[in-house]
């Protein structure tokens, strides 16, 4: 007899969403909607007496609010003022959490989110004029006229939450958020403008890639926003979303990106990326050491914080989550698998209110320093692949496609490839040719998925700080012989989304076909 143990991940998963199912039997809360000065709360009480509507902080299950619901009927509507004062403190609803249930229950069964934030437009977004995009974009890297003459559509930007002072100081500019002073960093931003300007003069799509800095033992908003368990093995922090004081600074710091950025004209950001490869969170996005559920539980509530602040001001702008190609199988046992993270998501989603988060993928290829993805051992044709790279990406929109996966059941989430590129082991013909033959069998994979809209190349030039890859469409700029010199890639990069695109890529159907190695 064959037993089918469940994996933990999944349980989990599973619980959650039998946990939203049993709400929506009994009482729930049906809707949350959030004004530019009202909240307003539908709940669903199945006709139960003597229930209470409870509000949650974000950073803590215990309510700070209740309402006794009156009578039996069984649809009831609170309307609510979204800022209430505290005593001297003004406080924003935005990222409360409303629960409905007996008046004696402790701890609720189920907790909603606002599902919608009227108080936006819906900003137009640049056209997608092709699926090419470039990661790491900096006006301070040179080499700008490449966004033109490459026909980049889109690009990531990376953005350091490091801008944000309690102090006041010269060069910096007061900002309050939730009833607290902070102090931004003038020259900072102007740098970011500068970026951002660039990218909306050429009509380019820009995601924001949300880095917090590591916390230096200071009072300083910097520590505040740092998860109390990260560990200095991290090159990022998760944001602290257990502590009113964290929640405070990590969302002051999205508000002031939003409020300036978020706007018709000028400097923009269109879409958000937290944080990066979360999967991987020990080294990439760092809590300490946790389980999935508990490092879930964070990153969600991340990803939700940033959504509902960005939809007070641009009713298309969307939060993404960032996993890399290790679809079933860590990298590292300390790790996570990309699917459970993603499918954990779903299941936080769902039980707490959906909302139309997307999905930012890494799929390098198998080895970082093997371009030849065409040979990728562990990226096969099956929904349990353990890595979803170029050579299987139907793995992960045939998962994206699933009903059970999709916003709300019905619309796939949206899916960019938002950092991936291929190595070249050093500058001979040779290898130049193999790095630009896996470009070509990339570009041919993507073209087959319309469920993926983009692709951002990384690097665009090659980094001396990426443990020894040369993935770039440039060489390195302090390169001895050809400093920042264009790539054979870089040309074929140019020529893809355009009429001679098959003819630029010709040359890497005999490569591919005769499985060549490089070596």
């Amino acid at each position: 007899m064959t037993c089918f143990r469940m994996p933990p991940w999944l349980l989990s998963s599973v619980l959650l969403l039998a946990l939203a199912s049993l709400c929506r039997s009994e009482a729930t809360i049906e809707k949350v909607t959030v004004a530019a000065n009202r909240i307003t709360i539908v709940c669903d009480c199945d006709g139960e007496p003597e229930l209470s509507l409870r509000e949650h902080p974000l950073w803590s299950d215990a309510p700070i609010a209740t309402w006794l619901i009156d009578g039996p009927a069984k649809r009831h509507t609170f309307e609510l003022q979204r800022r209430p004062t505290d005593g001297s403190n003004e406080r924003d609803r935005l990222l409360s959490r409303w629960s409905v249930g007996p008046a004696v229950e402790e701890a609720p069964a189920s907790m909603r989110y606002a599902d919608t934030v009227t108080t936006a437009v819906a900003t137009p977004h640049p056209t997608l004029r092709s699926k090419k995009g470039l990661g790491g974009f900096d006006v301070g890297r040179g080499f700008l006229s490449d966004i033109e003459d490459l026909g980049v559509s889109t690009v990531t930007v990376n953005v350091m939450l490091d801008f944000l002072h309690n102090q006041a100081a010269k060069g910096r500019d007061a900002f309050t958020h939730a009833g607290q002073q902070f102090h931004i960093d003038r020259g900072a931003i102007a740098r970011l403008d500068k970026t951002l300007q660039f990218a909306a003069d050429h009509e380019l799509l820009v995601f924001a890639i949300i880095l917090l800095p590591k916390p230096t033992g200071e009072d300083s908003p910097r520590d505040a926003m740092a998860h109390p368990d990260y560990e200095p093995e991290g090159m990022f922090p998760m944001p602290d979303v257990t502590s009113q004081r964290g929640v405070t600074a990590y969302s002051a710091a999205l508000e002031f990106l939003a409020q300036r950025y978020l706007q018709s004209s000028g400097p923009r950001i269109h879409h958000w990326i937290l944080h990066n490869k979360v999967d991987a969170g020990l080294v990439w996005t760092n809590a300490g050491k946790k389980s999935l559920d508990e490092f879930l539980d964070l990153y969600a509530k991340s990803l939700r914080i940033a959504h509902l602040t960005a939809r007070q001001y641009d009713a298309n702008s969307r939060v993404f989550a960032s996993v890399t190609h290790s679809w079933t199988r860590p990298e590292e046992p300390r790790f996570y698998a990309g699917r459970e993270v993603l499918e954990g998501l779903i299941a936080r989603s769902q039980a707490h209110g959906d909302f139309d988060w997307g999905i930012a993928y890494h799929p390098y290829p198998q080895s970082l320093f093997v371009p030849e993805t065409w040979r990728d051992e562990e990226a096969i044709d099956s929904p349990d692949s353990p890595l979803v790279t170029f050579k299987n990406l139907g793995v992960l929109v045939d998962w994206a496609r699933d009903p059970v996966n999709r916003f709300k059941g019905e619309a796939v989430r949206d899916i960019y490839l938002t950092e991936q590129g291929f190595h070249s082991r050093d500058y001979s013909d040779r290898e130049l040719e193999l790095q630009s033959a896996a470009l070509a069998y990339a570009w041919r994979r993507l073209a087959q998925h319309p469920e993926i809209k983009a692709m951002h190349y990384h690097n665009w030039i090659d980094n001396r700080h990426e443990g020894g890859l040369r993935i770039g469409l440039r060489k390195f700029p302090d390169d001895a012989d050809n400093p920042g010199g264009v790539k054979p890639i870089w040309n074929l990069y140019r020529d893809l989304g355009e009429p001679n695109e098959e003819a630029a890529m010709q040359f890497s159907n005999k490569i591919i076909e005769s499985g060549g190695d490089g070596r």
